[in-house]
Order: structure tokens, then C-alpha cells, then sequence
């Protein structure tokens, strides 16, 4: 987590409506000179549905769920730079509860 309040945070699941805000935040910051965090976060609640994203996987296969996160916000922050080349981006994975993780943020 981290306390720096100058960047936008958007958490990123690869769904079309992650797309949609990281593309907002990224005009936003370029308004605002701010830079752009993308956060994947899962907890131990993520069940075989929310396993879609990351592939399917047995439960206790945490570094395979936290390894296809990676990938994840890895995709969404090439994608970032190619929207807004001039904006900081930063990426996280976090093996938390998304929402907590989000607020944390």
C-alpha cells in the first residue's frame, strides 16, 4: 500500500469497465498533473466466478492467482501508456480484500 495521495488510483480486473476508469484517470491526472496507480486486488473471499479473471485455479494456488494479477495490471499499464504516454503510471497487487485494499490505497 501507499500513503501517496498525489496519484489516482484505479483498481484493474481486466473487465471492461476497469478500461473505462483507467481511462478516465488518465485524462483526469493529465489535468490534475497527477500520475495514475492501477491495483489489482484479491482476498482469500475470491471465489471460482472472481477465479475467471485470473484463469482457473485450485483455492490454495494463491502465487498462481497473485502471478496472473501481475500480468494483469502489467496489460492494463502498457495499456495506460499507450492512452497517455505523458502520464506517471504505477501498478500493485494486492493479496487483499479488493474494496479494503482500494480505500487503503
Amino acid at each position: 500500500m501507499t500513503a501517496d495521495r498525489s496519484q489516482l488510483v484505479v483498481g484493474v480486473d481486466g473487465s471492461a469497465s476497469a478500461d473505462a476508469a483507467i481511462a478516465w484517470a488518465l485524462d483526469e491526472a493529465r489535468t490534475l498533473r497527477r500520475g495514475v496507480r492501477l491495483v489489482n486486488a484479491y482476498g482469500d473471499e475470491y471465489t471460482y466466478s472472481a477465479v475467471e479473471i485470473y484463469g482457473r485455479v485450485p483455492m490454495p494456488e494463491r502465487a498462481r492467482v497473485h502471478e496472473a494479477a501481475q500480468i494483469l495490471v502489467e496489460r492494463a499499464r502498457v495499456r495506460a501508456f499507450e492512452l497517455a504516454p505523458d502520464v506517471e503510471v504505477s501498478t500493485e497487487v494486492v493479496g487483499e480484500i479488493p474494496a479494503r485494499a482500494l480505500l487503503a490505497e
